[in-house]
């Protein structure tokens, strides 16, 4: 079953528990460009942003919308999205995972782009492994 996640998000930077260089590697960026980006979002934080959801996608184990987001706002995520539900046995990764590899989803384009609003919030967590 899928249950609701609590609080939508859509991940700009992920460090994972790491310290920058470490996150930086693991994003597959130079330290340089993976700084300015947590240097941007910092600077950001707290700022309200407005983005658009295209296209919702229904797997067995996760629901989630690709969006596009303002030009200006640094983001690790080749394609952006925002999860809905999930199972709770689900890989927090998943819906990269789905991404990248191309796995079966069926993508629902939206009628209509939808627009949505958030605000910049720098999180942090216990390190994951790796």
């Amino acid at each position: 079953h899928l249950e609701k996640i609590e609080e939508p998000h859509v991940t700009l930077l992920f460090f994972g528990g790491r310290d920058e260089k470490k996150a930086a590697q693991k994003a597959g960026r130079s330290l340089a460009e993976f700084a300015n980006m947590n240097s941007t979002l910092s600077a950001r934080e707290g700022e309200r942003v407005s983005f658009t959801a295209h296209t919702v996608f229904v797997h067995p184990e996760v629901v989630f919308v690709t969006v596009s987001l303002p030009n200006d706002l640094p983001c690790d995520n080749q394609q952006p999205y925002v999860k809905l539900q999930a199972s709770p046995s689900a890989d927090g990764s998943i819906v990269r995972s789905i991404l990248e590899r191309g796995l079966f989803v069926k993508g629902i384009p939206l009628p209509e782009p939808v627009l949505l609003s958030g605000r910049i919030e720098m999180e942090t967590g216990e390190p994951l492994p790796g």
